[in-house]
């Protein structure tokens, strides 16, 4: 052990017995002993032991879909030689955990550190320090190993897809955004496994998913004739209008519903049916054949109108309404974005043609005006 018992004891409250029992798991775990139930109820608490005692291998394992035996077994057809059928899933869902902030715990740990630090040396109940020094005590986690767990973390669903099962996937509790995902990487690690491909398909077609859901995920308490329903939910308000027909058509072909949520408010999503031992594989390959219906559309929430800018400005004319008037209509794209950043402290931007949420969504509106120029 790298780190002291008091070391747990002041960062994480974790008392003698157990660091012992974590160590223990992880020790088990590197020699391929397995305890899913140990495993899953100290997740969190065994990555943050993997960092702190720089053990990112075990890391790396543990986040990575883990080879077990079903008690099933092949036979070759031709040699008759039989064999154990291995399935996998995952030990620790990470992608939970890293939403929830998991890697920004280690550099501000360091700060809070210095701050009771500086408390207490305040009141001479310690000798004050300076961050550096506070910093050896602390652990840090280095921009390499960061983008290498990543990397392994973003990689799992599509390395894992042909062995998995849908209920050898582990439900993701942040799945159910309910928002638009605007970036392709939260696209990866947002959707469950299933929904991994589809889900980056209807993101390159412009089309916002908000949240996805694989009924009976790791429930054991499903049989596997159980139907189950693999749900990515789709933004309607961002269809164009002939993919909002195509989401019609969908509907009446029994590969997409509206539903209400208990506020009221409306959900739409398209699905597959399918049963917990259906192979994650072709319940993936059922969703990419429903999304393939869709077109390519422009990216409607990328760009903003400029009369939605003038209108939070009106306000900061509320005494002066002939100088906002003259202000509304004479104020180049240029002069709307530069005020709007630097009142409301955002980041739009802006060319001849429009105004964008993003440089990411700029390309989107262009990538989009120049395959409408080839299918033409």
């Amino acid at each position: 052990m790298r780190r002291s018992y008091d070391f747990y004891e002041k960062r994480y409250n974790w008392n003698n017995q157990m660091v012992d029992q974590l160590l223990f798991i992880l020790d088990s775990v590197n020699n391929d002993v397995i305890d899913e139930e140990a495993i899953r109820n100290n997740g969190e608490q065994l990555l943050r032991l993997c960092v702190c005692e720089d053990r990112l291998d075990l890391f790396k394992k543990l986040i990575s879909p883990f080879p077990f035996k079903t008690g099933e077994v092949d036979v070759n057809p031709t040699t008759r030689i039989r064999r154990d059928k291995i399935r996998y899933h995952y030990l620790i869902d990470f992608f939970t955990l890293e939403s929830h902030g998991f890697f920004d715990e280690f550099p501000r740990s360091i700060m809070e550190a210095y701050a009771r630090n500086q408390v207490s040396a305040k009141y001479g109940f310690s000798e004050e320090k300076t961050i550096e020094e506070i910093s050896k005590d602390i652990v840090i986690l280095s921009e390499y190993n960061r983008q290498s767990i990543m990397k392994v973390a973003l990689d799992i669903d599509l390395n894992a897809m042909k062995s998995m099962r849908i209920k050898d996937v582990l439900a993701r509790q942040i799945s159910g955004l309910g928002h638009p995902i605007n970036n392709k990487d939260d696209v990866k690690y947002y959707s469950e496994t299933p929904t991994v491909i589809p889900s980056m398909m209807l993101y390159d077609l412009n089309i916002q998913t908000v949240s996805n859901d694989t009924e009976g995920c790791y429930n054991d308490n499903s049989n596997d004739s159980d139907i189950v329903s693999v749900n990515i939910g789709i933004d309607y308000d961002s269809l164009s209008e002939e993919n909002k027909f195509v989401f019609k058509l969908m509907c009446l072909k029994g590969q997409a519903s509206v539903g209400k949520n208990p506020n009221g408010s409306k959900f739409y999503h398209i699905f597959c049916r399918t049963t917990p031992d259906q192979e994650v594989s072709l319940v993936s390959s059922e969703l990419v054949q429903t999304v393939e219906h869709f077109f390519p559309q422009d990216y409607i929430f990328g760009m903003v109108e400029r009369e939605s800018i003038i209108e939070k400005l009106r306000p900061i004319y509320a005494d002066q309404p002939e100088a906002f008037n003259e202000f509304a209509l004479s104020a180049t794209n240029d002069e709307l974005v530069k005020y709007n950043n630097e009142i409301f402290a955002e980041s739009l931007i802006c060319d001849d043609n429009g105004i964008y949420i993003s440089e990411s969504a700029k390309e989107r509106h262009y990538k989009f005006l120049n395959l409408k120029k080839l299918i033409k």
